[in-house]
């Protein structure tokens, strides 16, 4: 099976910061812009930029619904626009790339490398989206052990990048999300966070944020995950999240693009794109560690960061062994040393961020085709996951239109 990596220098989404900063007039520092050929053209006179994420809706998904609606009217906006595929960054996760997106930073520099984190200076594994142990009975919160969430990345946020260049930034997050110890720590210093109930909600606030901003530089981030958790639930293969992903694009056209002022449309630049794609997750696919006595007794912790690119933690002198173990026996995963992944760039380049090298363990298990790898003994349950190397994961849509063209 093919593997993508990152293509941090410009064309991968830790580049859209720089880009949409570069549009406005902004230089900041961080990853550079993506490649000219993905943005230029429709960057003149620019002076509102609406960026609008849609978790889990990867590339060569979203193309073969294109090709196959041809009414559908995110195709009828890539006609007018441009569309391309580019990179996510590794792991293709929602936790990853959305500290790349407001940081501008590649993992290895804000540090948050999974959904599942090893937090050594907590002795504690943690579930990185709410900020708590992932073993949490008691309703722990890490705040409550001394955790600030607006001091867990080390770099500064997109927001405060942008501060002396006067642009603003908004953003409208499923109301659920707003106030979360994860958009704490990466929305610091926004302009304000709002949030909604539905989608139709999100489109007709929107239209009304557009409007109340008009004639200030700013750009409105959105972030809509609904076809993430559908194909979670039901995998990427079912019918439920194209439904979902039609509903979302019928609502856009009737409550927002075909409401807006000419005003509204003027030096606006609408940028669609996503964070990862998906695979199926059939249960017969799942290798569980702890049904798995000889890779078991091997770790010292239970694996990390996502089922389908797992930072394992092995004892003294078993490295060959997991690998082995891995890559033979198992025969579906690729193993990497982490610290020669790290080396290589598979994170980014940068400064390290403090204890990253703690939270990348000592290998990483990547997967191949669907299989994926879990610890417990229950049965997984996620019909659809992410977080490696495959086409299906890794290339992400990037669609801009001028909405006064």
């Amino acid at each position: 099976m093919e593997l993508i990596w990152p293509r941090y220098e410009g064309g991968s989404l830790v580049n859209l910061p720089a880009t949409m900063a570069a549009i406005l007039g902004a230089e900041i520092d961080g990853a550079p812009p993506l490649e000219p050929s993905l943005w230029k053209e429709l960057s003149h006179g620019t002076e509102r930029i609406i960026a609008i994420l849609m978790d889990a809706v990867g590339y060569l998904a979203l193309q073969k619904l294109m090709a196959q609606d041809r009414g559908f009217v995110l195709t009828k906006l890539a006609q007018r626009g441009l569309f391309n595929p580019i990179t996510s960054v590794f792991p293709s996760t929602t936790v990853a790339a959305l500290s790349s997106l407001w940081t501008a930073r590649p993992p290895i520099e804000h540090g948050l490398t999974g959904y599942t984190l090893y937090l050594k200076e907590f002795g504690v594994v943690a579930n990185a989206l709410a900020l708590a142990p992932m073993r949490n009975e008691r309703g722990d919160s890490l705040e409550k052990w001394g955790l600030e969430p607006e001091k867990l990345i080390p770099v500064p946020s997109f927001p405060q990048l942008l501060k002396p260049w006067g642009i603003k930034v908004w953003v409208l997050i499923h109301r659920e999300y707003s106030k979360s110890p994860f958009s704490r720590a990466i929305h610091r210093e926004v302009a304000e966070s709002r949030g909604f109930l539905s989608t139709s909600e999100m489109w007709v606030s929107l239209r009304r944020l557009l409007r109340e901003i008009s004639g200030e530089k700013a750009i409105i981030s959105v972030y809509w995950g609904l076809v993430d958790a559908l194909a979670h639930l039901y995998g990427p293969e079912d019918e439920t999240w194209e439904a979902e992903l039609r509903s979302f694009a019928f609502s856009m056209e009737r409550e927002f693009l075909e409401r807006l002022e000419p005003s509204d449309r003027k030096g606006t630049l609408l940028i669609i794109f996503s964070d990862h794609g998906q695979v199926p997750a059939r249960p017969e696919k799942a290798i569980q560690a702890m049904k798995h006595p000889e890779l078991w007794e091997l770790l010292t912790l239970p694996p990390t960061g996502e089922s389908r690119a797992s930072y394992l933690y092995v004892k003294d002198g078993s490295r060959d062994k997991v690998r082995a173990y891995l890559e033979e026996k198992i025969g579906s995963f690729t193993v990497m040393d982490s610290q020669e992944a790290m080396e290589k760039g598979l994170f980014g380049k940068g400064e390290p961020a403090p204890g990253f090298s703690s939270r990348i363990g000592d290998l990483i298990a990547i997967a191949r085709g669907e299989d994926y790898l879990v610890w417990g003994y229950e049965e997984p349950k996620l019909k659809g996951r992410h977080g490696g190397l495959s086409p299906q994961e890794m290339l992400i849509p990037l669609l801009l239109v001028r909405l006064d063209g």
